[in-house]
């Protein structure tokens, strides 16, 4: 291999590489912000960055050349910092065979010319790493250690150590290995200084609330350190079986309820309609409406409905464990909800008086509406009145929409508990309503069925306006019925969520909540769909 122009090149070896400073300001100061920006998981990439500081650094033995882990913390003229995870490892056979997103830099070492290079796309780091879950081993990591724990899963159906792995090919915020195409192990790239909750609520679910719809627990890797919390580094779960996610599955479904309308010839406006989030069963539907939305389609949503009630039960079910047990709404939580919402109010809130001229048409009549009812929906949010609520608090996935779900035989499995991308890390763990799942869960199938008119309303042979009216009625019924079947299967096991009037209430208080946070993303990267979540916060306001 020949030397580049941008090669770093030390006289040191790789057991002392990072000794050579001028060689590790070289690497912070100009290779690692190229290869971080082009790095999927990376998530600064909008925001301006000062410096990058080589924050943690240790060795970690592989049966080949040893593997560099490093924790490198990028800070933001904001004054704000992440920190991300970085194994490096060094190769030096045929770069052709080397993947471009593998490449940090070329480097000599000496009189050799190689690369260094992501480790986890090296065979060797990941099968170690495998064995080491196995084992339940423990890795020095000064100060503290590296732990590999295995879950039951792991200890009960691996019988050897031949592993093959390879790295999923997914635009993700970490990367994932695959081990025998059974097991996957999640690495999280941006770390916290505390237990991710993706890992808490996995292991909750899996090893203690023996819950069966979310992928079962198969090992963890943490950064253990006396007197502090854990770090965590990876969660490897059991693969889902799945033919689907559940966005593709409402999403057909909601698309076949428009055809089946267009085919009947009959008016859509001579449907039966329902009353927006009242708790229907489907036998109070009648059969010719059945039939248009899809039997098929109803049993979907009252299985999923149980299955995201049967996650919260399992939530819900130590009573004694301070991170887990159910908590009463307080003046604490409160407050804390109401300045978040009411800061990223004011945030969506400037954001759309920016990019009105951008807008045209609907959204921008929306937006105009949602700009006049400033005061209006600020008041309803400082309105929150934890004195009249009586249900509990538990913990929740915090991000549930139908991206999060898997479908297989009509069957939903439950996944990815970070919890929202935008909340700090103490935020993602606080104990909230399970209605706030439930309110993140209708928001996606509103979404569900506006995308299928965005993107195949052309061809459905109705106007606009009666495409959105249709829409609304289809939301209606599988809203209701998703609500009824969630309602009744939390109550009959004892989930406290409340009476109606409570149940109204949190629900409409939280959507509301998640239609101001999709706001951001619409304005930002589709405005033409910013329609969707303003339409929800008028709807919301008129009810």
């Amino acid at each position: 291999m020949q030397p580049q122009a941008n090669t770093l090149v030390t006289d040191r070896s790789w057991d002392n590489l990072f000794e050579d400073q001028p060689l590790v300001e070289r690497f912070l100061r100009d290779v690692f912000p190229n290869y971080l920006l082009n790095c999927r998981w990376f998530g600064g990439k909008s925001s301006r960055i000062k410096n990058y500081r080589l924050e943690y650094l240790t060795e970690f033995p592989t049966p080949e050349k040893k593997v560099y882990i490093t924790i490198i913390e990028t800070v933001f003229y904001t004054s704000k910092t992440a920190r991300y995870l970085l194994p490096i490892s060094y190769y030096n056979g045929d770069p052709g065979k080397v993947p471009d997103a593998a490449i940090i830099t070329p480097i000599k070492i000496g009189n050799e010319v190689g690369l260094l290079m992501d480790a986890l796309y090296s065979a060797s780091f990941r099968n170690t790493m495998f064995r080491q879950l196995y084992t339940s081993a423990e890795v020095p990591f000064d100060p503290g250690v590296l732990a590999f724990r295995s879950g039951k899963v792991l200890r009960e159906e691996v019988t050897n150590m031949e592993v093959q792995s390879r790295l999923l090919d997914a635009d993700q915020s970490n990367t994932t290995v695959v081990f025998n195409e059974e097991y996957y192990l999640k690495i999280y790239r941006r770390l916290f200084r505390e237990t991710n909750p993706d890992l808490e609520l996995t292991h909750f679910l899996s090893e203690r609330a023996a819950f069966k719809n979310s992928p079962a627990f198969a090992g963890s890797i943490n950064w253990e350190r006396e007197a502090l919390p854990d770090i965590s580094i990876g969660l490897m779960q059991k693969r889902v079986e799945h033919e689907d996610n559940a966005w593709d599955y409402f999403l057909g479904h909601s698309k076949a309820f428009f055809e089946r309308v267009k085919a009947s010839g009959l008016d859509p406006s001579s449907l039966q309609r329902t009353g927006r989030h009242r708790p229907l069963r489907i036998s109070k539907i009648r059969p010719q409406m059945i039939e248009l939305i899809g039997r098929d389609a109803l049993v979907g949503v009252q299985n999923l409905a149980r299955r995201t009630a049967q996650m919260h039960i399992g939530l819900s079910s130590d009573k004694y464990d301070r991170h887990f047990h159910p908590e009463g709404f307080n003046g604490d939580y409160a407050v804390w909800l109401k300045n978040r919402l009411n800061y990223q109010f004011d945030q969506r809130y400037h954001l759309a008086e920016q990019s009105l001229d951008k807008l045209e048409d609907l959204p921008k009549v929306y937006a105009e509406r949602f700009l006049e009812q400033k005061n209006e929906i600020k008041n309803y949010i400082l309105a929150f009145d934890d004195g009249k609520l009586n249900s509990k608090r538990i913990r929740i996935h915090g991000d549930f929409h139908l991206g999060q779900v898997l479908v297989n035989e009509d069957d939903f499995f439950i996944l990815d508990f970070e919890g929202e991308p935008e909340s700090t890390i103490r935020d993602r763990k606080i104990k909230q309503p399970p209605i706030k799942d439930v309110a993140g869960m209708l928001r996606s199938f509103h979404y569900a069925i506006y995308a299928n008119i965005f993107n195949h309303g052309e061809g459905l042979g109705f106007t606009q306006e009666v495409l959105f009216d249709t829409g609304e009625n289809y939301y209606n019924f599988i809203s209701s019925v998703f609500l009824h079947t969630y309602i009744k299967t939390a109550m009959a096991n004892g989930l406290d969520i409340g009476y109606s009037n409570e149940i109204h209430y949190l629900l409409t208080y939280h959507m509301l909540e998640k239609a101001i946070y999709e706001m951001g993303y619409e304005l930002n990267a589709r405005p033409k769909w910013v329609v969707i979540p303003l339409m929800g916060i008028m709807r919301m306001l008129d009810s």
